[in-house]
């Protein structure tokens, strides 16, 4: 999974690009609807696990794989598991 890009701006004039991590949008569940910036160590495997304390939940990318805009900016879509 690629990572998208953001853009900082360091006074007038000079820009740096800097790698953000991936943004999964969440579709069912306890996180129905949550776009969240995702660590890449968290998606190691093809299960995204929450353990709480907040929240409990797996997830798993759309099967093929689905990409939907975001305020936050383009998003993969991970749907609950049952």
């Amino acid at each position: 999974m690629a990572c998208h890009a953001a853009i900082l701006h360091i006074g007038d004039s000079v820009l740096t690009y800097l790698p953000r991590m991936p943004l999964i949008l969440h579709w069912g569940g306890p996180r129905h609807g949550e776009v969240d910036d995702v660590p890449e160590r968290m998606l190691t495997t093809s299960l995204l696990v929450y353990d709480g304390p907040r929240w409990i939940g797996v997830y798993e990318p759309l099967d093929p794989p689905r990409k939907s805009d975001t305020a936050k900016g383009r998003a993969e879509i991970w749907v609950v598991r049952e």
